[in-house]
């Protein structure tokens, strides 16, 4: 006895006279779409990058800052949060990318680089709005 599957493989590959003309059930189905490529990354860029590295760190190092970075997707495509969490600080920044790129991480570094880098003068964290009352003053 033979599945109705292997029947229906049977009669689309052509190994019988009946064709899928012929059964209406077929004839109302859509072909199934393939699953997509997944990308192939290079496991040597994990090298010194796993939880057991990490935790090794941690236990070398316990006066070192915490930050964990995630990306959190809605719909496949769309827009995507980049979430940066300061663990000791009890801190969560969220910044909102157009795509899941690691070209809009890096513009967002940048962009953090340049509006908090430290400067010798004193308004360094004061914002842009404030910085220019206290030069006109």
């Amino acid at each position: 006895m033979v599945s109705d599957r292997t029947l229906y493989k049977y009669i689309n590959n052509s190994l019988f006279s009946a064709r899928n003309i012929d059964m209406p059930r077929t004839i109302r189905m859509r072909p199934r779409k393939n699953k997509s490529k997944s990308l192939k990354v290079d496991k040597e860029c994990r090298k010194g990058r796993t939880y057991e590295d990490f935790l090794k760190f941690i236990e070398e190092n316990p006066d070192s800052v915490v930050c964990e970075g995630d990306s959190v997707e809605g719909v496949k495509g769309g827009k995507v949060l980049l979430t940066l969490f300061f663990v000791q600080q009890n801190l969560q920044l969220a910044f909102l990318r157009n795509y899941n790129d690691s070209r809009s991480v890096t513009d967002i570094f940048e962009r953090l680089y340049i509006e908090l880098r430290p400067d010798d003068e004193p308004h360094q964290f004061i914002f842009k709005g404030e910085a220019r009352k206290q030069k006109l003053l």
